[in-house]
């Protein structure tokens, strides 16, 4: 399961380049392809962090019990 994500998201980047590179109107398809990615990347950063929140909450209340 673990493996399941980055292999949806390899895949879907792979179609993207490809459609990127087929289409006559690579200029607005670039710009396209670069919005997605800030916003996946931003997604994945917000995650991280609040992972990484909700880790140092957890070991607070573990160490505050014992």
């Amino acid at each position: 399961m673990k493996r399941l994500v980055p292999v949806h998201l390899k895949t879907f980047l792979m179609a993207r380049i490809h459609l990127t590179r087929t289409t006559s109107d690579r200029g607005a398809s670039v710009v396209e392809w670069v919005i997605t990615t800030a916003i996946i990347a931003g997604a994945i950063l917000g995650l991280i962090s609040l992972i990484k929140v909700l880790v140092a909450q957890r070991m607070g209340v573990i160490q505050s019990d014992w």
